[in-house]
């Protein structure tokens, strides 16, 4: 939990540096601000995590349903993530269908896992786009989160979601990760009633993932 305070300072400086909040700054010093942050924004997401996970451990995971806007919680996680997009060149696109979006949630721990699910999208797309589209489906509420990446080897997406589960595409491409953040979002969207998976083409194909919610 000490962790947390200065990670968020330090997501919130670099934020303000590169929104002009204090002012011009050179191309070169925004280069190293968007690189700052990109790296907070990471160890936010692990140190979560394991916050997580340790509660979850010890039976000691809480939340704090409300009826809220899906919508805005979806847009705030883009917004964190944007940054990330910018520095390596790729695309950053929402996309929101004609409808309302409420829904009894827990706010963080949502906007948590669509954080994680589209910085794992970022990563895991060398060029192209990632893109996430919110749609009403009758009384459910559907984020898509797809992107142009290495995409998932057959019949492997159900390991995903387990505990420390990471593909062996995932390990080629040497990208850091605890093989939680999945497994995490399949338990909080469990205690949502709700339910999250992934399909994918097949390797270099892509992934797209679906979380599916009860509106209100």
């Amino acid at each position: 939990h000490q962790l947390r305070g200065p990670i968020t300072s330090l997501k919130g400086y670099s934020s303000m540096i590169l929104e002009g909040n204090y002012g011009p700054t050179s191309e070169k010093i925004k280069e190293v601000v968007k690189r700052l942050s990109q790296s907070s924004q990471a160890l936010a997401l692990i140190i979560d995590d394991f916050l997580n996970l340790s509660r979850i451990e010890r039976g000691k995971i809480e939340f704090k349903f409300e009826k809220a806007d899906v919508k805005m919680v979806v847009e705030s996680a883009i917004k964190e993530i944007q940054h990330i997009a910018q520095t390596k060149s790729l695309k950053l696109n929402l996309k929101v269908a004609e409808g309302t979006y409420k829904a009894n949630i827990d706010k963080g721990k949502m906007k948590q896992i669509i954080s994680n699910i589209i910085d794992n999208a970022v990563k895991y797309t060398i060029k192209g786009s990632v893109n996430v589209d919110l749609l009403r489906k009758n009384e459910n509420i559907l984020i898509k989160i797809s992107d142009t990446g290495i995409g998932l080897p057959k019949g492997t997406s159900s390991k995903l979601f387990k505990k420390f589960g990471r593909l062996n595409n995932a390990n080629d491409a040497n990208i850091d990760g605890t093989g939680l953040g999945l497994y995490l979002a399949k338990v909080v969207i469990d205690a949502h009633k709700g339910k999250i998976w992934a399909e994918s083409k097949g390797k270099e194909k892509g992934t797209t993932f679906f979380i599916r919610l009860k509106a209100i």
